[in-house]
Order: C-alpha cells, then sequence, then structure tokens
C-alpha cells in the first residue's frame, strides 16, 4: 500500500495531466476557430468583390443596351441577355464559410442561369425586340441589384468594410433606379396590351361572325 503522501502526489500529478490535455485541446480548438474565421472572411470578401463586379457588369450592360436603342445603333451596344455570372474564385474556402450563405451563393447563380434560359426561350417564341429586350434589361437590373445586396450582406456579417455608394452617381442607385423605371414600365405595356385586347374583342362582337362564302 503506497503512503499517504505518494497516492496524493500521483492524484495530483494525474490531475495536472489532465488538466493540461483539456488546456491544450481548447488552445487547438480556439486555434482552429480563429483559422475558420479567417478562411470564412477571405471567402466572404472573395465572394462580395464577384458579386460587386457583377453588379458593375449589369449596369453596364443596361447602358450600353439603353445607349443603342436612343442613338439609333450608333453608340453602345445591343444585348440580348443578361450578362453571364464568372466562375467564383477557386480559392473561396466554401465550407468556413458556412451552409446558409453558401447556399445564397450558389442559389444566386442558379437564378442568373434560370433568367438567361427564359430569355431565351422568349426570343425563339416571341422574336420581337420590342417586347424582349425591355424584358432583358429588367431582368438584368434585377440580378445587379440582388448581387450587390449579397455583397453588403456577406461584408456585413464577416465585419469587412463596406463599399461606398455614397458618390452622385453609383452603381447600386444606378440599379435601383433602373429596377424601379423598368417595373413602372412593364405596368404601362401590360395595361396597354389589356385595352387594346379589350378593344379587339369589342371590334369582333360589334361586327359579328365573318360570314361564309356559299
Amino acid at each position: 500500500m503506497l503512503p499517504i503522501e505518494t497516492s496524493g502526489l500521483i492524484t495530483l500529478v494525474a490531475g495536472s495531466s489532465v488538466l493540461a490535455a483539456l488546456v491544450s485541446q481548447g488552445v487547438a480548438a480556439f486555434r482552429d476557430s480563429r483559422k475558420a474565421n479567417k478562411d470564412g472572411s477571405f471567402a466572404a470578401l472573395y465572394l462580395a468583390v464577384a458579386l460587386e463586379s457583377y453588379g458593375s457588369d449589369c449596369s453596364s450592360v443596361i447602358s450600353d443596351s439603353e445607349n443603342y436603342e436612343s442613338s439609333g445603333s450608333h453608340a453602345g451596344t445591343a444585348h440580348g441577355n443578361v450578362p453571364d455570372l464568372p466562375d467564383y474564385p477557386p480559392s473561396i474556402e466554401w465550407k468556413p464559410f458556412g451552409i446558409n450563405q453558401t447556399t445564397q451563393a450558389m442559389s444566386f447563380r442558379v437564378e442568373v442561369e434560370s433568367a438567361k434560359a427564359m430569355l431565351r426561350d422568349y426570343w425563339d417564341m416571341v422574336g420581337d425586340e420590342d417586347e424582349v429586350v425591355p424584358l432583358m434589361r429588367q431582368e438584368t437590373a434585377r440580378l445587379g441589384r440582388k448581387a450587390l445586396g449579397l455583397a453588403i450582406e456577406f461584408r456585413k456579417e464577416w465585419k469587412i468594410p463596406p463599399v461606398d455608394y455614397s458618390a452622385d452617381w453609383n452603381v447600386k442607385t444606378h440599379l435601383n433606379e433602373r429596377v424601379a423605371k423598368y417595373e413602372e414600365q412593364r405596368k404601362e405595356r401590360e395595361e396597354r396590351n389589356r385595352k387594346f385586347n379589350e378593344e379587339m374583342f369589342a371590334n369582333i362582337k360589334t361586327d359579328g361572325p365573318i360570314a361564309e362564302d356559299s
């Protein structure tokens, strides 16, 4: 049987070993947590910049399209679809970024591709630039504004300094104004089409059915 002093010493040593192991694990966990936060912050920054670049592309496409129309094709560029969303930077570490924001980023890419497919189908079915181009501009403005909104959210969540949009002209204001403008134009087109259809059906009722040749 061990003396009381020896038994107490063993207990103390064992307790110290456990405490040291716990401290070591805590330090490792803290270090891993800091690394994950750092990786997540860099991922948020890379992604925010990519989305801000896409928002700028959308703004440019809108300006090009409007200038092309207003100048009678002498300025600007004709556009028939929303801009491509480039691949996200390969340096992004998605796991530290988190499942919710990763889902937002991936879902936005799906949304862009869906808009592109919808406009391609509309060109095939309608083929009238007076009908398709306004829709293209509206979708471009909507997607550009959403891209900037996601970028702002990611910067805020990861405590990254925001972009300054306080200048007299800036991408954010331009896209917001165009979203409102195109929505109003859409309502006006729908109202014109509604009145046209009402008048057409009224004329058909007034004139009666077309008589068949005997």
